[in-house]
């Protein structure tokens, strides 16, 4: 069976069940959706799904 067709076919109140929704930190099921949220130091990159560390940021500027 083909992944990209199983990913689609999921329940959505289980999408963070399976690859932790591809969230690097942690994936919040929302109602029909979900979305990414990162551990204290970091924030969520532009892709919405990748944590980047505060000093990170900071270094860039």
């Amino acid at each position: 069976m083909n992944p990209v067709f199983q990913l689609v076919n999921i329940d959505p109140y289980l999408i963070c069940q399976v690859h932790n929704g591809g969230c690097q930190h942690r994936c919040v099921n929302t109602r029909g959706s979900f979305y990414c949220e990162c551990n204290p130091g970091f924030r969520l990159h532009i892709d919405g799904r990748t944590c980047i560390g505060e000093s990170q940021c900071h270094a860039t500027q």
